[in-house]
């Protein structure tokens, strides 16, 4: 007769299944990678008539865009400065 062997009960791999699928979709939200952009299909609405694709960025204001008041780094990181621009519009251009 063989003698009973022990043995160590493998550890669960779910944390692990769970960590590399929030990473993965992380990366994925990311990227920008979607079931239509993967595919290279056109986005269509409810009824399947195709839709332009949303711009990402969009200036706040109609061209041109003067600066007014341009980026001014601070002197430490946490000191003080100008952290953005100030764009004019066509009425504050003289």
């Amino acid at each position: 007769m063989n003698p009973p062997t022990t043995t160590q009960p493998t550890p669960p791999r779910t944390p692990l299944i769970a960590l590399v699928l929030a990473v993965s979709m992380t990366l994925a939200a990311l990227l920008g990678v979607n079931e239509s952009s993967a595919s290279g299909a056109t986005l269509t609405d409810r009824t399947g008539a195709p839709v332009a694709p949303v711009e990402r960025f969009v200036w706040p204001l109609a061209p041109p865009h003067p600066v007014l008041r341009p980026f001014q780094p601070p002197s430490t990181p946490y000191g003080p400065g100008h952290r953005g621009v100030d764009l004019g519009d066509r009425k504050s251009v003289v």
